[in-house]
């Protein structure tokens, strides 16, 4: 039974002071603990962007119990114990004052951008139970005090890029049921404490960079019902080596999932894996597996997928196979069976797919094996020694989309009836398109919330969920949008048929393979979001040939650079989001010859080196530019100013030098400014007073150093934020700060302010000098 996963938060810390400008009028009105009140007043205060106003409601005209997203206890009912602002696209860090949330139970901040490290204050939480922070952009490394919350039930951390090791202690945190770090970029081995976890009913670290052997350990593990370990055949895959371990055959006989494919595991298969009798999912896909199949795997009754495929098994196929009534998918392919298939498939009733291709199998295909009721997917024989004819049972198998027999010896005539297989086929809309969409569900191994269910030939291709289809031409797909539904498997060629296709959107899934080079048939197509899989290889060059283009997000994990030059004939190119991948090497020049329409680029959390190139300025309708947490270095060029156009300017976490440029003064649409955390030197540039539309400039963890200039001080609508701290700044405080009415935050310090400035903070609220 598939385990439900509750979403749970995902927390920031701050270290920068709040510091409140505006003298209230009168004293603040609290309602409720005063406690709990200022630890969420000061987590709204470190998120930068809330484009839905989920926090607009965050403010002191209600209780605090009654604000979006939070719920109090009842037994003690102005005591915080849920803060759920999941799928809100809120950005920023979380703040360490949730750690004074004493009665905290369930934090869900999954589907965000947050960003930043996991706070260690999460450790102090010890009424918490749920902790979700899946799908950010959180890094650093997992805080090891997190054992310290000894109710935690459920900790997801999923698709985030977060380093370093599982920590050891959490061995120690006795009632944790699920454990989940999916696709991050965890190095270091599965810790043996783990074995410790009596409670523990899912373990799962796909894609990450593991090494070193399956724990013996977790063999202790008796409740264990999801073991989720398989990579990918990306940089960054799990290593876990050495030989698969006869203890794997210990796992508890409530485990439903093992899945160690996709690493380099050698040995074979167990002879004791008949004791793990409700396992329904065992996958072992491209290790380095050999040996036969044991006899036993037939006493598996729950077995519903069994993959095997891309290892050096021999051997015959047992005839016990036949035992497993219940399996639905069976991968067999790319090993090195030998002898005739086994007559006992044909027991397998509930078989839709079936792939034995690349083998050695000889003698002829048993008509029990053509004559399955329910096999719909596919079959595919292609390339082994089989020999004979095909049977004329195959005519039965009415609800069969492929056949593959291809690369044998086989003889003789095609039945007559074989016709009728796919003849009876009933179509609904366009046939090119529903064929399309068939086959790329075909390729999709797991389908975690039934999303395909709804694909078949009982209903119109354009009321299948997720598909969109047009008012002009309504028989014909126009819109694709599959994201978040964890889908698992490779994108099918045949959307390259999909002619009036207008939108992709498959972000947040399990998707590995290539980017099909067939998505460059698609004129009409004008969003494409890949984002958030585990996608590889080179971006197609032919991409450009898609001239309605005007939207990109890049898929993770792109091989080189090579396709920037092809998008450069994007000439309606609008949007281009490369963030949250594994981008590398120099950032090319060919970036400022992309097309004159971009108005957005972001580059960000990449490992991508080198320097914004001088014809940046080419750009010239860019709106926002984010190059964050790269490693870019040298002086932010001059040209910069030239970006008439620009209203965000978000460069922090890098390493550039030298001085702002004067010329950021003739941004005067410019409404955002990060620069925050680079080497910037030289005093602050008066002209940026001559920003008018700002409302947040962050420019702290520099070495800047001067007087703070009272031009900047004067911006009629700087409301948000005003962050110089850890800086060298020095000299007073100018008087001209008491302009800033509408500002809701000021650091300043960490600087070298003279006891004048420190003075005149005293008669603001709030103000950290």
């Amino acid at each position: 039974m598939e385990m439900i996963r509750v979403p749970i938060l995902f927390l920031f810390f701050c270290s920068s002071i709040v510091v409140l400008l505006k003298v209230p009028t009168a004293e603040a009105i609290l309602h409720g603990n005063e406690t709990d009140r200022l630890a969420l007043l000061a987590f709204k205060k470190e998120i930068t962007q809330d484009p839905s106003g989920a926090l607009s409601s965050w403010n002191d005209t209600i209780n605090f119990c009654e604000w979006e997203g939070v719920s109090c206890s009842s037994k003690h009912p102005q005591r915080v114990i849920t803060l759920n602002l999941s799928n809100r696209r809120l950005e920023g860090s979380i703040s360490p004052s949730l750690g004074n949330l004493s009665f905290l139970r369930r934090i869900l901040l999954m589907n965000n951008g947050l960003y930043g490290d996991i706070p260690s204050e999460f450790g102090r939480l010890h009424s918490l139970r749920l902790l979700n922070l899946s799908f950010n952009s959180l890094h650093g490394e997992i805080p090891a005090n997190l054992s310290h919350c000894s109710e935690l039930i459920t900790i997801q951390l999923e698709n985030n890029n977060l380093t370093g090791v599982i920590p050891a202690e959490l061995g120690s945190t006795p009632k944790l049921k699920s454990l989940a770090l999916d696709s991050n970029n965890l190095t270091g081995g599965i810790p043996p404490s783990l074995g410790n976890l009596s409670s523990l009913i899912e373990i799962s670290l796909l894609y990450n960079s593991l090494q070193g052997s399956i724990p013996k350990e977790l063999g202790n593990l008796a409740n264990l019902a999801f073991f989720q370990v398989a990579g990918n055949m990306l940089s960054g895959v799990n290593q876990l080596r050495g030989t698969l371990p006869t203890s794997i055959a210990n796992l508890s006989t409530t485990i439903q999932r093992l899945r160690i494919g996709f690493n380099p595991i050698t040995g074979g298969i167990p002879s004791g894996i008949q004791n793990l009798i409700n396992l329904n999912i065992l996958d072992t896909a491209y290790c380095n597996l050999g040996g036969a199949i044991p006899d036993g795997i037939g006493k598996l009754a729950s077995l519903q997928l069994f993959d095997l495929s891309g290892n050096k098994f021999t051997g015959q196929i047992p005839s016990s196979i036949g035992n497993l009534t219940q399996l639905n998918t069976l991968y067999l392919f790319d090993n090195s069976f030998q002898g005739q298939i086994p007559a006992t498939l044909g027991n397998l009733q509930q078989l839709e797919i079936m792939d034995l291709s690349n083998n050695s199998f000889s003698g002829s295909i048993p008509r029990e094996v053509v004559s399955l009721p329910y096999i719909s997917q596919y079959i595919d024989l292609s390339n082994n020694l089989l020999e004979g004819s095909l049977p004329s049972e195959v005519a039965t198998m009415k609800n069969l989309r492929q056949l593959s027999i291809s690369g044998n010896k086989l003889s003789g005539e095609v039945p007559a009836t074989f016709g009728q297989l796919f003849s009876k086929a009933k179509l609904h809309g366009n046939e090119t398109d529903q064929l399309a969409l068939l086959a790329f569900k075909f390729e999709i191994k797991h389908d975690p919330t039934g999303v395909l269910s709804s694909w078949n030939n009982t209903i119109h291709v354009c009321d299948w969920e997720g598909v969109r289809c047009g008012r002009k031409h309504p028989e014909r797909v126009t819109a694709l949008n599959l994201s978040s539904h964890g889908l698992q498997g490779s994108i099918s060629p045949f959307i390259g048929n999909l002619s009036f296709l207008r939108e992709i959107d498959l972000m947040s899934n399990s998707l590995y393979g290539n980017i099909p080079g067939e998505f460059g048939r698609l004129q009409k197509l004008q969003f494409l979001n890949l984002g958030s899989n585990s996608l590889h290889g080179a971006i197609p060059t032919n991409l450009s040939h898609c001239s309605s283009l005007n939207t990109l997000l890049e898929a993770s994990n792109a091989d080189d650079w090579k396709f920037l030059e092809s998008l450069t004939n994007c000439s309606q190119l609008q949007v281009l989001f490369l963030a949250l991948n594994r981008l590398g090497g120099i950032l090319p020049s060919s970036v400022a010859n992309l097309s004159t329409t971009l108005q957005s680029l972001s580059i960000g959390l990449n490992p991508v080196t080198g320097r914004i190139p001088s014809g940046i300025q080419n750009l010239v309708n860019l709106k926002d530019l984010r190059i964050t947490y790269c490693n870019l270095i040298g002086e932010i060029p001059d040209d910069i100013g030239k970006l008439a156009s620009l209203q965000r300017l978000s460069l922090p976490g890098n390493k550039f030098t030298g001085k702002i440029p004067f010329s950021v003064g003739n941004l005067t649409l410019l409404n955002t400014l990060y620069l925050f955390e680079n080497g910037l030197e030289g005093p602050i540039p008066a002209s940026i007073g001559e920003l008018q539309q700002l409302r947040l400039m962050v420019l702290n963890n520099n070495k800047l150093n001067g007087s703070i200039p009272k031009e900047m001080l004067g911006l009629p609508y700087l409301s948000q934020q005003l962050d110089l701290s850890n800086n060298l700044l020095e000299g007073p405080l100018p008087t001209e700060i008491g302009g800033l009415k509408n500002l809701m935050r000021l650091a300043l310090h960490g600087n070298l302010l003279s006891e004048e400035a420190k003075g005149k903070k005293g008669r603001l609220s709030n103000v950290s000098t």
